[in-house]
């Protein structure tokens, strides 16, 4: 008996394609895991990273804090060369340079209402961490003038002055444009706008305060008329070239407390220290203007609220900077290839003079 054998028909490429696919497929798989486990990991490092930023770069902040703390207004540290103010972090290899930036000329601001702006005329004159702290007076009275002034809207602020930059641009890039001011403040009569003081400390007295006494109801002030307080009118009248100002030189009758009993001292005494209540010895030093609106920022028949009131301090000695009323300190941090920078505005400590008060008569 014949038997008789067919060979059955064969596809040769078939088990290699299957092969190739389950290859692929595992490879795909793998490359998926190992792409997520080095992303994985990589989120990982990144957060270690931003880690050690945000604590590298808040004890720059905080070294700058401790600083300007320990020394007072007016300390200003710019030099990010300087090695006291640079922290190394061996353990990540990340170094942190701090500043503090606080002093400017003119000083560029706007006040609010219900607040207190506070300039000390004084400061830590010392150019880095490492110096001794010695608060030396900003100004020399006797040669050298300080003036403030008030404006009701960004666009009346100077234009393109000889020094210190376009204090118009300065102003609406910091606090943006304030419309022009033509409202009474929610009153009907022409009232003090904004109070202001010097306060100094006498070697043998202490502290003491002058305050104006002029001009106490405003009733017959104007813009080319001051010599006391600031009223409503002398601001919401301006012209363009005329603005509410006082300047240190200027003859003010006032009263210096404690122990006054007269308005029979000005401004100008007072700054130079010559005035009725400095006996022989005394000394005055540590002079600070403190300023503040008295009435709500407001209109009356709509009630709408101003932002506030542009202010300009500068000083007729353009080679000095001026204390501001807050200061900027800078933490930078870099680590290899990387660096990152916060910055931070901080509002100056304001302390009222032993008699912080508007005096009338």
């Amino acid at each position: 008996m014949k038997y008789f054998f067919t060979k059955s028909p064969k596809n040769p490429g078939i088990s290699l394609l299957i092969v190739l696919g389950t290859s692929l497929f595992v490879l795909s798989g793998a490359m998926l895991t190992i792409n997520s486990v080095s992303q994985s990991l990589e989120q990982a490092s990144n957060i270690e990273r931003s880690t050690q930023f945000f604590f590298a770069a808040e004890s720059g902040i905080e070294s700058a804090f401790f600083h300007h703390n320990a020394r007072g207004p007016g300390t200003q540290f710019e030099n990010e060369t300087e090695s006291s103010q640079k922290i190394n972090h061996p353990e990540t290899s990340a170094q942190t340079t701090w500043t503090i930036k606080s002093r400017t000329n003119p000083v560029i601001g706007l006040l609010h209402e219900g607040t207190s702006v506070q300039i000390p005329l004084f400061g830590d004159s010392s150019t880095n961490p490492t110096n001794t702290n010695t608060p030396t007076a900003v100004l020399n009275f006797l040669t050298e003038t300080l003036s403030f002034s008030f404006y009701p809207s960004s666009a009346t602020l100077p234009e393109n002055p000889s020094v210190a930059g376009d204090i118009e641009d300065t102003f609406i890039n910091n606090f943006g444009e304030i419309a022009n001011i033509s409202i009474d403040f929610g009153n009907i009569n022409n009232e003090v706008l904004i109070d202001w003081s010097f306060s100094r400390e006498n070697s043998n007295k202490g502290i003491q305060t002058f305050s104006p006494t002029e001009n106490n109801d405003c009733s017959n002030s104007s813009p080319d008329n001051i010599d006391g307080f600031i009223c409503e009118d002398q601001l919401t009248t301006a012209t363009e070239t005329s603005f509410p100002k006082i300047i240190s030189s200027d003859p003010i009758d006032g009263r210096v407390l404690p122990g006054g009993i007269g308005g029979d001292d000005d401004l100008k005494e007072f700054l130079d220290c010559t005035d009725s209540m400095v006996s022989i010895g005394d000394t005055c030093k540590n002079y600070t203007l403190t300023f503040r609106p008295l009435l709500l920022f407001k209109d009356s028949p709509t009630d709408d609220k101003i932002k506030g009131i542009p202010f300009v301090i500068s000083s007729s000695n353009l080679a000095i900077d001026l204390p501001k009323d807050k200061y900027t300190v800078k933490s930078t941090v870099s680590m290899g290839n990387f660096e990152q920078s916060i910055s931070l505005d901080v509002p100056e400590k304001t302390s009222l003079g032993a008699f912080d008060y508007v005096i009338f008569d």
